[in-house]
């Protein structure tokens, strides 16, 4: 499209996965091309191509992926990040293992919440890639960015003030981490603890 300034593009093992990522949410509210790179070769490849005829490639599962935001959302996502300081803080520690960072984003419409890499960090994908070829390497750490107007913001919200301390909080999050990872079609650190919460989540009365 016209109004589209970048080349955008997200890299993972296979397309289907690729099109049903949270990362792709915003690109295509607003109509917006994604090239889906699935080739491992293409990590690499994407790393010396800066731009190509004058447009920058741009990675969307990238913290500083920028889709041209305009004055007013960045101004409400500050605010909104400010009002939620505490909360958000609380959420960092509890997952501190697993995130660097914890922040709101308007990037996501449908999604509760999707993890990106900082700048200049390893993508999972290139994790996968270096691991499958025998390197040993930490995970790392990544962003979660939350969505302030999903129903599961709400929830984490309400725990967070009824009771912070408890275990309902912090098994939450552990839900909203591990379904951030299994939308980008990443592995999970605990697939059994996973279930277990999962099973207790939908049991009656829960």
């Amino acid at each position: 499209p016209e109004e589209q300034s970048e080349i955008l593009f997200l890299t993972g093992t296979d397309r289907r996965s690729l099109e049903s990522s949270p990362h792709l949410e915003e690109a295509a509210a607003k109509g917006f091309e994604v090239l889906f790179l699935t080739d491992p070769i293409d990590e690499w490849v994407v790393g010396h191509i800066p731009q190509f005829e004058e447009k920058k490639l741009v990675a969307l599962d990238r913290g500083d992926a920028d889709l041209g935001e305009s004055d007013e959302s960045k101004q409400e996502r500050e605010d909104q990040q400010k009002q939620n300081s505490d909360l958000l803080e609380a959420i960092q520690k509890s997952l501190d293992e697993h995130v660097k960072e914890v922040r709101l984003t308007n990037r996501l419409s449908d999604s509760p919440a999707v993890l990106v890499s900082a700048d200049g960090d390893m993508t999972p994908q290139m994790e996968r890639i270096l691991r499958a070829s025998g390197q040993e390497l930490p995970h790392a750490k990544r962003v979660l960015e939350l969505n302030p107007e999903h129903p599961v913001f709400n929830r984490i919200q309400t725990l967070h003030r009824v009771d912070a301390d408890g275990d309902s909080f912090g098994e939450l999050l552990e839900l909203v981490h591990g379904q951030a990872l299994l939308a980008e079609g990443s592995e999970l650190p605990d697939p059994a603890r996973f279930a277990q919460l999962v099973a207790v989540m939908m049991a009656p009365g829960s």
